[in-house]
């Protein structure tokens, strides 16, 4: 009876942050279009187009192998805890590579000698990405806490843009308001993590395993990248 009213309710709080990440553009995005316009929000999605194979490579299919491992062990604190501690190791070296990229192609001009400094803001979303823990709530079906921060996060976001983006030349504050909630979203889950994680213990911790694994993720979602790209 318990699992059926818990089944219930993880139901609604999926639908609810569902809900919110389709609403909010929704809201925002006729805002948006008409104070910046279509001339600077075409440069925008690029931009962000650009953004998108790094954060792509970044999770590198991480979320969704690592919320089944978790899902699996999910009635062993131990043993989710060195999952969860290996696939962020993965994260972070992956994160550190793509890091050191990144800002080589953007400081050498690749993306414009002129967006230097949008670029180096817009790193805040792979940033963001390779801090993800979304594979340990979801693992453990924790989506009350996946839900209140979507929320919290979304709500920043459309407060945030209407009071700091009221003009063209505010096309500034709305890239850093993004950048700067893409990276609040796994920052505001620390605290939680506390309460779920047993502590690490790195002998025998053998994270590189986690790559090979996560091919079988990874490359699915790559092939509909590039698929979509072609079509």
């Amino acid at each position: 009876m318990k699992e059926g009213k818990s089944l219930k309710i993880n139901f609604i709080y999926l639908v609810l942050y569902k809900a919110f990440i389709v609403l909010v553009p929704l809201i925002v995005a006729p805002y948006v279009s008409r104070i910046l316009g279509k001339e600077l929000i075409g440069e925008y999605s690029y931009w962000m187009s650009l953004i998108g194979y790094f954060t792509l490579i970044a999770d590198f299919g991480l979320d969704d192998y690592g919320s089944r491992m978790i899902a699996k062990k999910r009635d062993n604190k131990e043993e989710y805890s060195k999952i969860f501690y290996e696939i962020m190791a993965c994260r972070l070296l992956l994160g550190a590579l793509l890091l050191i990229i990144f800002f080589s192609l953007t400081f050498s001009g690749v993306f414009g000698e002129n967006n230097i400094v949008i670029f180096t803001i817009l790193s805040l979303h792979i940033i963001g990405t390779s801090l993800s823990s979304f594979s340990l709530f979801s693992g453990l079906e924790k989506f009350k806490e996946i839900t209140i921060r979507t929320v919290i996060v979304k709500l920043l976001l459309v407060i945030l843009i209407f009071l700091f983006v009221r003009k063209k030349d505010d096309f500034i504050n709305y890239i850093i308001i993004y950048a700067f909630v893409v990276l609040s979203t796994p920052l505001l889950m620390i605290p939680y993590l506390f309460k779920l994680l047993a502590r690490p213990k790195f002998f025998n911790f053998n994270f590189l395993i986690h790559f090979k694994k996560c091919f079988a993720y990874f490359i699915p979602i790559l092939s509909l990248t590039f698929y979509s790209l072609i079509d």
